[in-house]
């Protein structure tokens, strides 16, 4: 195939195809199992566009609910001719607009042929990556506070400021929790989707979760504090095994549940910020869409999803999932002396051509001492699953500062205070850099919101030069972000139109609205036809090495085709 490769920039206007994306890994698994059944995640289309925009919680709770029951009707109606054992009742899902349900080869070319299908994923376990240098049965050190607390400047916050996380609540979803001394009396709920065991009792097996969970918000029964918001409430979904195994599907059921756990929009018991611990290996865009947009859900009810970046390091891109999502805040462990963990996962990230630098921040995940599941004891565990905790934390210390903040009003705060350690700057080692609970704290207290709507075409980009603040890839709106007092330009620009500068002026605690539309700059249509030296019409991919992804590439199918039209941009 002859490629023509052409500086320019390219807009390709196309229609998407009605038929479903297909996880080629269910061919496989037919041919293998081709008289059973296997677990499918059917995603399927909305039904309306909604921007949320002006719209509380509960509003905005009942509208995906809505589309969710809108847009899977139809299929449901129809499963019921197919044999009782396929037909059973699904799990639909409308934090994501899914439904779970078993599929033989007969129901899987059923589910490709419909055009209200989005795309169908198929299940996959997913295994806890696992702490490394554990010690059981460790005493205190003789210190007031452990080193992390020290490093994140928990203390500090505590005294002059006299927050230590009350009136919050913290979701986390693990191996679940163990009756200890410093968490007992204030787990809320806790729901078991990996067992057995009955709801609402102690059930940590495995030890991870009741370590995570005192480094939120363990207290100091050993003589040594050991969490960061000693007075937190939490929700708890048990995802993993005691073995530590689990499955996409069933981490998604307990990310529903995480978000309205009694199945009620108008009670308002869903957590602030959820910690996770766990993360599996980077997917393609269309087999992590259900996660993705489960994790949305959360940020669109104002809940922090704060994930840890994976023990894979210290090789680039070995970020794992969630982690990995531009819209996780994603977490990279830090040892004693302020050098990244050489296990801590570092970045970039790919998705749909555009990358990110991950992780966002870092925090101490080298030998924690926390409570252990083990008959009230304590132990160390190493992984950016002991520093994601360390962040949960902090976040839930911002939220009792602030209760009316926003996920982005916390995101920006931590990031901005961060102690920067490496490379100057944002990098794909420590992020912003260590957090520093005193700092975010102290600058929290002063700061305003700012709240963007951008009419584009495109994901548009935010800078703020003063602060130092570069958003890509913004495709919400509004957008909302955090700023200290004063006044700042802000620089708006997407990909194709004019960009554009606007004087805010941001008072504490309060709103800032700005409303930019941005102007689309010249454009021209291209004609393109690809032929050899003889004049035949050849098979051809026409691109443009100055696109910012594969959607500005068009491919000329068959010789019968002979004209490819591209709109440019000047």
């Amino acid at each position: 195939m002859l490629r023509i490769i052409l500086s320019a920039f390219l807009v390709i206007v196309y229609n998407l195809p009605a038929t479903p994306w297909m996880d080629p890994r269910l061919s496989a698994a037919a041919l293998t199992k081709a008289q059973g059944t296997q677990t499918v995640i059917v995603q399927f289309k909305s039904t309306r566009m909604s921007t949320f925009a002006g719209m509380n919680r509960e509003e905005i709770q009942r509208a995906k609910m809505r589309d969710s029951l809108e847009s899977q009707s139809g299929f449901l109606k129809e499963l019921s001719s197919f044999a009782p054992a396929l037909a059973k009742a699904p799990t639909s899902l409308w934090i994501n607009n899914s439904m779970i349900l078993d599929a033989d080869s007969e129901m899987i070319d059923f589910l490709s042929k419909r055009e209200d299908v989005e795309r169908v994923v198929l299940d996959e376990e997913i295994l806890l990556d696992q702490p490394l240098n554990v010690e059981h049965d460790v005493q205190a050190d003789g210190q007031k506070l452990t080193y992390g607390l020290k490093k994140v400047r928990a203390k500090e916050v505590w005294n002059e400021f006299k927050i230590t996380g009350k009136g919050v609540t913290v979701g986390i979803l693990d191996t679940g929790y163990a009756a200890h001394p410093d968490l007992d009396g204030r787990v809320s709920l806790v729901k078991d989707f990996a067992g057995n065991v009955p709801e609402g009792e102690p059930n940590d097996g495995h030890g991870h979760g009741t370590h995570c969970m005192g480094t939120i918000g363990g207290r100091d029964t050993s003589g040594q504090a050991i969490g960061v918001a000693p007075d937190v409430d939490f929700v708890v979904a048990k995802i993993f095994s005691d073995s530590g195994r689990t499955t996409d599907a069933k981490i998604q059921q307990a990310m529903q549940w995480m978000a309205d756990p009694d199945g009620n929009p108008a009670t308002n018991d869903q957590p602030r910020v959820v910690s996770n611990s766990w993360g599996g290996r980077k997917q393609s865009f269309n087999a992590s869409k259900p996660r993705w947009d489960a994790v949305q859900t959360w940020r669109d009810l104002n809940m922090v999803p704060v994930f840890a970046a994976g023990n894979s390091g210290s090789g680039k891109g070995t970020v794992g999932s969630p982690g990995a999502f531009p819209h996780s805040f994603t977490i990279g462990a830090t040892d004693i002396v302020d050098k990244i963990a050489r296990f801590s996962s570092r970045g970039p990230v790919k998705w749909q051509g555009t990358e990110y630098i991950k992780p966002e921040v870092s925090a101490p995940g080298v030998d924690v001492y926390s409570a252990s599941h083990k008959g009230g004891k304590y132990a160390k565990m190493s992984g950016t699953s002991m520093a994601t905790p360390h962040v949960a934390g902090v976040a839930a210390l911002l939220i009792q500062a602030n209760p009316g903040a926003s996920v982005e009003d916390i995101e920006t705060v931590l990031e901005q205070t961060a102690v920067d350690l490496g490379d100057e700057g944002l990098d794909n080692d420590y992020g912003f850099g260590r957090v520093d609970a005193y700092e975010a704290v102290k600058k929290f207290m002063k700061t305003g919101t700012l709240e963007i709507a951008i009419e584009s075409e495109y994901p548009a980009t935010i800078k703020v030069e003063a602060l130092n603040i570069l958003k890509t890839g913004v495709q919400q709106s509004p957008t909302l972000l955090a700023l200290p007092e004063g006044a700042y330009t802000v620089e708006i620009s997407a990909f194709g139109h004019v960009t554009k500068s606007e004087l805010v002026n941001i008072i504490s605690k309060e709103t800032t609205s700005l409303s930019v539309k941005l102007q689309p700059t010249a454009r021209h249509m291209l004609t393109a036809r690809v032929t050899d030296t003889n004049g035949k019409a050849l098979q051809a991919t026409v691109a443009f090495l100055d696109a910012r992804s594969e959607e500005h590439t068009s491919e000329l199918q068959s010789p019968d085709h002979l004209v490819c039209r591209l709109l440019l941009e000047k």
